[in-house]
């Protein structure tokens, strides 16, 4: 049994559902959409330009013409629903999806009927690079649904406020949170499509940093995976390179080196906050995952 405090700062990624998106020919939309692949390498960055920003609220017989744009917009529906054209096929949305247009694609927008359409709309271009299929946006499908709805509303929402109020650094704010909702989405993204193991690990993990103080059992883990030891030892160490005993013990180390930056509690402190009731034993551990004893590590910071 192994009890541990989660460090501060972690969080428990957003889920993305996919929508009950219906293509004019009736057929399910993942079916007929291909690229939608999960990025291995793991993007640092994405730096974007803000170039355009509109709240809509549609009305019976809105219509935006066939067109196409030299940036890329996502459109964001809150409220209603209508029927958006992105090359040659056409798709009901409603609120809660996002629409991905891309640059040179045709697309259109029209509403026929209550409940009319609202919506967010965000042009924007990336810098210094081409948003190809290799880059953290080229996984975004044209058309997809996000379960967070009140999440994904609250940063358009920020940024429709820093466009009207402008002000000070407006324009870097704007490309900032344009950033931020890309990453969000991306996010969604790549968890929905992520293997089955990786998304029952990811469970396991997000439970043990949400539990601090708890005690750890094997079998409680493996039921939280749902899935038997060997095949849960092996999904374990294939997601995380290590075994969960490891896994626990070295996210308490963290938390204990934390401490000894942050605080002036004393080592024996340090080392019971953190689970270790033995401090000589904890000290072992700490030197060898950080290469200096708890002591010689505060000295040296």
């Amino acid at each position: 049994m192994i009890t541990m405090k989660a460090p501060s700062g972690g969080r428990t990624s957003a889920m993305l559902a996919w929508a009950d998106v219906r293509t004019s020919d009736g057929q399910d939309e993942m079916s007929k959409q291909g690229g939608n692949h999960i990025m291995e390498n793991k993007p640092t960055s994405f730096p974007v330009e803000m170039t355009y920003f509109v709240r809509r609220v549609t009305f019976d017989g809105y219509r935006i013409e066939p067109r196409t744009i030299d940036d890329y917009e996502l459109v964001f529906v809150t409220d209603g629903e209508g029927w958006v054209q992105l090359g040659e096929r056409t798709f009901r949305v409603k609120a809660g999806n996002v629409i991905f247009v891309r640059p040179g694609v045709i697309n259109s927008f029209r509403v026929d009927k209550e409940p009319f359409m609202v919506f967010y709309g965000v042009h924007f271009q990336p810098l210094n690079q081409e948003a190809g299929p290799e880059t953290p946006i080229g996984i975004l499908p044209d058309v997809f649904e996000v379960s967070s709805i009140h999440k994904v509303e609250s940063l358009f929402r920020e940024l429709h406020k820093i466009h009207r109020q402008k002000g000070y650094l407006a324009a870097w704010r704007e490309n900032l949170l344009t950033e931020t909702i890309l990453c969000e989405l991306c996010g969604m993204v790549h968890q929905n499509h992520a293997p089955a193991a990786q998304n029952r690990i990811r469970k396991v993990l997000d439970h043990i940093h949400e539990n601090p103080y708890r005690s750890y059992s094997l079998e409680e883990l493996m039921q939280i995976a749902g899935i038997k030891k060997t095949l849960f030892l092996q999904e374990f160490r294939s997601v995380t390179g290590t075994t969960p005993n490891q896994y626990v013990t070295d996210q308490r180390l963290e938390y204990a080196r934390e401490l000894l930056m942050e605080t002036d509690a004393s080592v024996m402190q340090i080392a019971r906050q953190c689970g270790f009731e033995d401090v000589f034993y904890f000290s072992r551990c700490f030197k060898k995952r950080f290469h200096l004893s708890p002591r010689e590590y505060r000295k040296e910071i």
